[in-house]
């Protein structure tokens, strides 16, 4: 397992993954069409700054998907810009901006630089996780932290969703909702907190997910389970208490 983490001013050191001269240029256009720039440690950094709205994005252009990337923060900037600039609009300037970690599963970074060299695709899985801050009352307080995840299937060049995730008639509900609900008790406890089955057993709380070697993450945004001011939450459960998966 390894997993990198990025905030707005720390820089990430290595790679995830070897990367081919034909993925390297392709991520160097997707940053590029977002009007960003590579920084050291293969991040792409994207700042707009005007009276109206501040953007400041961050992501690893180490993962295999960048279109899928781009065009989800191409989206959430265009929706900032146009809330900023609709007429009458208050308290300017309205913010975004994100915070990143990779994932990854089925072999260490430094095995597949030494597989790629020799020719050999890399594989098991990568999961890019953004943070991200979205304030549109212009205060820099009133906005909240919403997880947004990403996951590849090296093996099949494909993107995973919670649905494809686990082996068909697994019911992988059965088994998260027990973990997750003990888990999340277990980090407030001071709140005496219990999630609802009504509300813990809906698969739309799990779409954000990360897959390491051992375990798969769960991310939940602000005020999802507690009150937004307990912030945004995970939960790593073991895999071991999950259904197989099927990548």
């Amino acid at each position: 397992m390894r997993v990198v983490s990025a905030a707005a001013a720390v820089v990430l050191v290595g790679s995830i993954g070897a990367v081919s001269g034909v993925a390297v240029a392709a991520a160097k256009s997707a940053c590029a069409e977002m009007g960003g720039n590579i920084q050291s440690g293969n991040i792409c950094h994207v700042n707009e700054t005007t009276p109206a709205y501040v953007i400041d994005l961050r992501f690893s252009t180490d993962y295999p998907d960048q279109q899928a990337v781009t065009g989800f923060l191409a989206q959430e900037r265009s929706r900032l810009i146009g809330l900023a600039q609709t007429p009458g609009a208050q308290r300017l300037p309205y913010n975004l901006y994100n915070t990143f970690e990779l994932f990854s599963a089925g072999q260490s970074s430094t095995t597949s630089q030494q597989q790629q060299g020799y020719g050999q695709p890399p594989h098991g899985t990568e999961s890019l996780l953004l943070v991200e801050f979205f304030d549109a009352e212009g205060s820099g307080r009133e906005g909240k932290n919403t997880p947004k995840t990403f996951t590849y299937d090296l093996n099949s060049n494909r993107p995973v969703t919670f649905d494809e995730l686990f082996v068909p008639g697994s019911n992988p509900i059965d088994k998260i909702y027990p973990a997750v609900a003990t888990d999340l008790a277990r980090q407030q406890k001071a709140r005496n907190f219990h999630l609802d089955p009504n509300i813990g057993r809906n698969p739309a709380h799990y779409q954000n997910f990360a897959v390491t070697d051992d375990a798969v993450t769960f991310f939940f945004s602000a005020g999802e389970f507690f009150p937004a001011e307990a912030g945004d939450t995970r939960t790593v459960i073991p895999r071991a208490l999950l259904p197989p998966l099927q990548i």
